[in-house]
C-alpha cells in the first residue's frame, strides 16, 4: 500500500525506516524528528485545513425505492 500511496522517494524511505524501527521496538519515546515525515504531515494539515469538504446531496425522493422495497418484502413474506 505504501508503494502506491507515497511517490516521493525521501518520504517513502523515511516511512519504511520508521516502520522497521517500530517492528523492532527500536524507536525511542522521544526520538529524533523525521524531517520528510514531518514536512509531509505539515503540508497535509495545511492542505486539509484550507480545503472545503463537499457533502453529497441527498436524493430528491425515495418513493420509487420505497415501493420496490415494500414489493420485495411482500413477495418474500408471501413465499415464506
Amino acid at each position: 500500500m505504501l508503494d502506491r500511496l507515497i511517490t516521493e522517494p525521501e518520504l517513502h524511505t523515511a516511512i519504511r525506516e520508521l516502520i522497521a524501527k517500530k517492528r523492532n521496538n527500536e524507536e525511542l519515546a522521544h526520538g529524533q524528528r523525521s524531517e520528510p515525515i514531518s514536512q509531509f504531515i505539515e503540508s497535509e494539515l495545511t492542505r486539509w485545513e484550507t480545503r472545503e469538504i463537499a457533502h453529497p446531496q441527498p436524493s430528491k425522493t425515495t418513493n420509487e425505492l420505497d415501493s420496490f422495497f415494500r414489493a420485495c418484502l411482500a413477495d418474500v413474506w408471501q413465499t415464506a
